[in-house]
C-alpha cells in the first residue's frame, strides 16, 4: 500500500494556461515548496490559490492524494 500524492496544474479537462514566457502553475508551486513546517496539503492550496488568481480565476490547480499522515 502506497502513499502518494499528485498536483496538476489544472482541474480534470481544463487546459492549463501559461503566463508569459513562464508557468503560472510552476512558479506558484516553487514559490512555496520550501515553506517550513507546511505539509504538502498546505503546499497545494498555497500553489492553488496563487494561481487561480494570477490566471484571473479561471485556472483552479487539482490534487490527487492517497496520504494517510500528514507529509513535510
Amino acid at each position: 500500500d502506497m502513499d502518494m500524492f499528485f498536483l496538476f496544474s489544472t482541474s480534470p479537462g481544463a487546459e492549463s494556461r501559461q503566463g508569459v514566457g513562464r508557468s503560472l502553475f510552476t512558479d506558484a508551486f516553487n514559490k512555496h515548496i520550501f515553506e517550513p513546517g507546511v505539509p504538502i496539503e498546505g503546499i497545494a492550496a498555497l500553489t492553488s490559490r496563487d494561481v487561480f488568481k494570477e490566471s484571473g480565476d479561471t485556472m483552479v490547480p487539482w490534487q490527487y492524494s492517497s496520504l494517510k499522515e500528514p507529509f513535510y
